[in-house]
């Protein structure tokens, strides 16, 4: 399996709320960074921490895997895709607004000599999702 693959079942495992298979392709000391919300996450159980915040706010979201594009280096792999869902949980100080949300969202691995998950970094258009969910005015 090559690196855009791993990076691939780790999005599938997302959309399938089957996080605890992490540790498969994930090491345990795995760091994890959150661009926009300025957050770093340090180990497999903090990223799913991470990522239960995400599912409270966003009950249904999903990783566009099937229109997104996956590129490989050597150590690494490359992601843009898309997330989708409705708002329907509290996400952070915002409370549920019912309203969809459709961004673009590019997020980098890192991998170690063994093929796991080294560290990653998620960089995603903070100002279209609170434009989207309705806390920020759309810009001029």
């Amino acid at each position: 399996m090559g690196l855009a693959d791993t990076q691939r079942l780790q999005h599938q495992m997302v959309n399938d709320r089957d996080v605890d298979r992490f540790r498969e392709i994930m090491r345990a000391d795995v760091v994890y960074e959150d661009v926009p919300a300025g957050r770093t996450v340090e180990g497999v159980d903090e990223l799913k921490e991470w990522l239960g915040g995400w599912f409270t706010a966003v009950p249904d979201i999903r990783i566009g895997i099937e229109e997104g594009t996956y590129l490989e280096g050597p150590g690494f792999a490359f992601a843009m895709v898309r997330g989708r869902g409705r708002h329907d949980g509290p996400f952070g100080p915002i409370p549920a607004t019912g309203r969809p949300v459709d961004f673009p969202a590019w997020e980098m691995l890192r991998f170690d000599a063994d093929g796991k998950v080294a560290s990653g970094a998620l960089m995603y258009d903070q100002l279209m999702l609170l434009t989207q969910l309705g806390v920020a005015p759309p810009a001029a």
